[in-house]
């Protein structure tokens, strides 16, 4: 817990980087609301597709992610962190738990901005369901566990923006190809297997089932963070 409220500390007294972060996210939930709301929609699904923009937030989350770690090197307070506490397994656990923790925070805030906006704008049209709190838990778990990922890349990497460059390129770039030429392998990778998680597809156009997703997800997590945690064990830090 020692550590874990020193890493919490870290991120509220670096208010430039998280409030960098923060706006852009609000701005896009706001901007897609809206424009979800304003445009053609079926009353009974609008609430959902307002919800869509919400995912942003993973985005932010796995950058926040990296973040945690990479600024540490990038301002050579690592060792001081190491000095602090020698094992160092225990501080990238205690980061990836603030990156986790952080991470459902921002899924909160912006859940909340979204529905808020769809209550007050849409709210008494006839229709429209804002029974969404099974979407809402898996956009909150899906961001928190992308937190997590970009601590384990973070880690591995080191560098802040190369961690940050690689790690969009493998989401929207490799993950895209590997699915469109083989859908059977790519839709078991992390993005593919978080995005289910996320948007709960269920049914006959799931790509793989709930269960699956959970399971994956949470595995993928262990791998990533964990190769990250040996490699912090080993290195050096200078």
């Amino acid at each position: 817990m020692r550590l874990l409220r020193a890493e919490l500390l870290k991120l509220r007294t670096t208010p430039r980087t998280v409030v960098g972060l923060i706006l852009p996210l609000l701005a896009i939930v706001v901007l897609g609301a809206v424009g979800n709301i304003t445009g053609d929609h079926d009353a009974s699904t609008v609430v959902g597709d307002i919800l869509e923009v919400v995912g942003f937030a993973s985005v932010i989350a796995l950058i926040l992610g990296v973040l945690i770690v990479t600024w540490e090197f990038r301002h050579n307070t690592i060792a001081g962190t190491f000095m602090v506490e020698p094992r160092r397994e225990r501080v990238l656990g205690a980061k990836t738990a603030a990156a986790m923790l952080t991470g459902a925070l921002l899924a909160v805030i912006a859940v909340a901005l979204a529905l808020s906006i769809a209550y007050v704008w849409i709210g008494g049209d006839p229709g429209v369901s804002f029974d969404v709190s099974g979407r809402a838990a898996r956009l909150v778990a899906a961001a928190a566990l992308w937190g997590a990922i970009g601590v384990g890349v973070g880690a591995i990497v080191r560098g802040q923006a190369l961690a940050i460059v690689l790690s969009f390129i493998w989401i929207l770039i490799v993950e895209p190809l590997v699915v469109g030429l083989y859908d059977t392998v790519g839709r078991y990778l992390p993005g593919q297997v978080l995005d289910e998680l996320a948007g709960g597809a269920g049914g006959d156009n799931a790509h793989i089932a709930t269960g699956a997703a959970v399971a994956l997800s949470f595995a993928y997590v262990a791998a990533i963070v964990g190769v990250g945690a040996a490699l912090t064990v080993r290195r050096d830090v200078t």
